[in-house]
């Protein structure tokens, strides 16, 4: 009994000893902490402590959200569609424009619009949807143009340059997406950038615009000249400018041109040299000779030059003919032939351009005039 009262006793006063140390050591840390943090305030270093979220006012879930590269959680979208000539107008999200979000699991070659793997989403415009991992910072919309307009037939195609030069809109598609056999306009959203959601927000906000012109269809005309051409075998090798006009009924329309054609109701080509056709469109103006590579020549009834130009409505060159308020209501192709014609012959000269409607279906404007010799050459 008192060997085991002596252990117990050696058992508490090694214990005891124990303490003491650790007490001693502890003294030791503090001692030295306080030390640091005194030398480090008066030389003006501050102790910084390190920084996690239940030290910042931050809401945990949307450092969360960042955490794998893109943004993740809800998105509201914010749309704003605006009239390409008329930039103070907008379209309106759900009656005049209407767009529905898609994902696109997975792509088939990352990053291009392709005719494949597309699903709703489940939201429209301005809904707010749900981004998950599996988007890896993408979404798609495919918008439509609606609504009628005084003035025209009531269409609208997407000015696709000014569009893909928006914020977050990464590329473009004229596909189609969802195998009813018309094509739409889908435009790529990436969002990855998209910044987090913070404190009391329960969602993230994504401004998106987009760009529409209204599609009208003008008439053909010819400005100059004035009547057919009559005795022009009689001064041989003159140059003649016609100035085929294209006139719309309203201001601010426009057209997406497929091609220009003209034509002469004669194969031989010994008779004329067209010299220039001076092509304008919105926001420049080609000019092209009659041998240039661009100009596709073709030997059926007539002799016909075609320039070709938007091959559908997701051109991306903006090969728009346009009027605007303030301007002209009119656009002018302007073509100038040298005749070397033979004696009493009489050539029909055609000036056609081709249009695309936002349906993607050809519409045309043309005119005409006609060059007659009526007598020996000079």
């Amino acid at each position: 009994m008192q060997k085991a009262y002596g252990r117990k006793n050696i058992n508490r006063g090694t214990k005891a000893a124990g303490w003491a140390g650790s007490l001693g050591l502890i003294a030791i840390i503090i001692v030295i902490f306080a030390g640091v943090l005194f030398a480090n305030t008066q030389l003006g270093n501050p102790l910084r402590l390190p920084i996690t979220a239940s030290t910042l006012n931050v809401n945990p879930e949307s450092q969360a959200d960042v955490a794998a590269g893109y943004y993740n959680g809800p998105i509201t979208p914010v749309m704003s569609h605006i009239n390409a000539l008329v930039p103070t107008t907008t379209l309106g999200e759900g009656s005049l424009i209407l767009c529905t979000w898609l994902k696109h699991t997975p792509d088939a070659v990352p990053g291009v619009p392709d005719d494949k793997g597309y699903t709703a989403i489940g939201a429209n415009g301005n809904t707010t949807w749900t981004a998950v991992p599996d988007y890896r910072g993408v979404a798609w919309l495919e918008c439509t143009g609606n609504g009628s307009v005084a003035g025209s037939s009531g269409t609208r195609y997407l000015d696709v340059m000014r569009t893909l030069a928006s914020d977050y809109v990464s590329d473009y598609g004229y596909i189609d997406y969802d195998g009813d056999a018309l094509k739409d306009h889908v435009i790529r959203i990436n969002y990855a950038s998209l910044p987090a959601k913070q404190a009391g927000q329960t969602a993230a906000s994504l401004p998106i615009s987009t760009r529409w012109y209204t599609y009208q269809l003008p008439s053909g005309a010819v400005n100059e000249p004035s009547a057919d051409l009559v005795n022009v075998g009689n001064s041989q090798n003159s140059t003649t400018i016609f100035r085929f006009r294209y006139t719309f009924a309203n201001f601010d329309r426009a057209a997406l041109v497929r091609e220009f054609k003209l034509s002469f109701n004669d194969t031989n080509t010994a008779q004329y040299l067209i010299t220039e056709i001076t092509v304008s469109f919105r926001e420049r103006t080609k000019t092209y000779g009659q041998n240039d590579p661009a100009i596709i020549v073709s030997t059926e009834t007539n002799k016909t030059y075609t320039i070709k130009f938007a091959n559908n409505l997701g051109d991306r060159s903006d090969y728009v003919i346009n009027t605007r308020t303030g301007g002209q209501l009119y656009v002018d192709v302007v073509v100038k032939i040298t005749w070397i014609m033979v004696e009493n012959a009489s050539i029909t000269l055609e000036a056609r351009y081709n249009f695309w409607d936002d349906d993607e279906v050809q519409s045309t404007a043309f005119t005409f005039r006609r060059v007659h010799d009526e007598g020996p050459a000079a």
